[in-house]
């Protein structure tokens, strides 16, 4: 009775290479051909550069009570910064307005809801510098479009943001002033006696901290207004968006398809081996 050997398998393969060939062409074969009847995923990407200017953090420390962990470091505050944009470009309200622009520009667009859309979205940072916003679509043209419009999205919001936090900062040095001002007033007020001095300068303390109350309002509107975002922060977007890159490269498929067909053929002979081993059984 003759069994099967891997020896023999082997050897029989060398001899008949031309089989295997076949098996491995014709599977790379129907792998080219299906990225062409069902073509990969489309990925586009949109760069935003995203800096932060480290030597102004020193005049944004009204923002640090905004954190939900305050800032140990220069590297902790930055991080959170980028956190705070990275979470704006992200959020709900971008992505409506992303969607809103894409819908007045292509009607494809209203078939998708906030939840399909934000699906097709993924943004890759690691610090400052150069960001990309992705978008992935079957096809290239919406996956541009996406890319495209949701950086531009992005970016407008977020330097209207940056309006309230300069506001913001301009305010907190308004408090310090008035504090100061204040603090000058009070310790006035504290070496004089009773009289018609006293009077005016009690009266000054309390147009001061009348004022002070009406920045300060003001002061946490604007930091409310902001986001969390400071000042320091820089943002430029980049022009266009880059070319479609799909997500499985016909290559990469055509390879993987002729793996496939190598693997065929060793079932094939593997079954073949079985059947004639059985065959011999009996």
């Amino acid at each position: 009775m003759q069994t099967w050997s891997f020896r023999d398998e082997i050897l029989r393969m060398t001899r008949q290479w031309y089989v295997v060939l076949a098996f491995i062409i014709v599977g790379g074969l129907l792998g080219y051909g299906g990225t062409y009847l069902f073509p990969a995923p489309c990925r586009v990407t949109a760069d935003l550069y995203v800096g932060i200017d480290v030597i102004r953090v020193g005049e944004m420390a009204h923002v640090i009570p905004l954190a939900e962990h305050e800032p140990l470091n220069l590297d902790d505050y930055k991080n959170w910064q980028l956190k705070q944009v990275a979470d704006v470009v992200s959020s709900e309200k971008v992505l409506a307005k992303t969607l809103e622009s894409l819908r007045a520009r292509d009607a494809y667009w209203n078939q998708l809801e906030i939840a399909d859309f934000k699906a097709l979205l993924d943004i890759y940072w690691y610090d400052a510098g150069t960001w990309q916003l992705e978008a992935i679509h079957p096809q290239a043209k919406y996956a541009a479009q996406a890319a495209e419009i949701w950086r531009n999205t992005g970016y407008a919001y977020i330097e209207e943001l940056l309006v309230f936090a300069e506001r913001a900062t301009a305010l907190d040095a308004e408090l310090q002033s008035s504090n100061t001002s204040i603090g000058i007033v009070e310790e006035r007020i504290a070496s004089l006696e009773e009289g018609t001095v006293l009077e005016e300068a009690q009266a000054e303390l309390s147009v001061l901290t009348a004022k002070r109350e009406e920045i300060l309002e003001e002061y946490h509107q604007a930091q409310d207004d902001s986001l969390g975002l400071s000042a320091n922060l820089y943002l430029e977007p980049s022009t266009g968006h880059s070319q479609c890159e799909r997500v499985r490269s016909t290559g990469t498929v055509t390879l993987a398809s002729g793996a496939i067909g190598f693997l065929a053929w060793v079932l094939v002979a593997f079954l073949r081996a079985r059947k004639k081993e059985d065959a011999n059984a009996v």
